[in-house]
């Protein structure tokens, strides 16, 4: 069977299936009733520029272009120059990786590495002395 796009497993980006060396690969139902891994799958990866391969799948081989205008080539580490990355623009070597949006943003090969800290998501201007212990990593939570 196909690779197919069941939540929460990475598969490469959509229009990427056998471009270049990219290719679906198949899974077996298990007796748990769960998918198997996927095997045999090759997803899109970094330009490497000197292989004489399309190693990003998108139809180029070896390409030094910036398509998302964001200063940076695809040798020059960009991993990404499509809206299949949501932001382009931000996506590159020397990018911060926002944790939770399913993106590799500093093209370091890891999706949403980032680590997460308590003061995420705390109000910007706060009044409320927790959101300033949670800031600083002091505070616990309460059970």
């Amino acid at each position: 069977m196909r690779s197919g796009r069941e939540p929460g497993l990475l598969h490469g980006q959509d229009a990427t299936d056998d471009v270049g060396p990219c290719k679906g690969g198949t899974r077996t139902c298990e007796s748990t009733g769960m998918w198997s891994a996927c095997v045999g799958e090759i997803v899109p990866t970094q330009e490497l520029c000197t292989d004489g391969v399309d190693n990003n799948c998108n139809g180029s081989i070896d390409e030094d272009e910036d398509r998302d205008g964001d200063g940076v080539t695809t040798c020059g580490g960009d991993c990404c120059d499509s809206t299949e990355c949501g932001s382009p623009a931000l996506v590159n070597a020397g990018a911060f990786d926002a944790p939770g949006n399913n993106v590799d943003d500093d093209c370091n090969g890891t999706v949403d590495d980032t680590q997460l800290y308590c003061d995420q998501n705390l109000a910007s201007g706060t009044l409320n002395a927790n959101d300033y212990a949670k800031a600083i990593d002091c505070a616990r939570p309460r059970p």
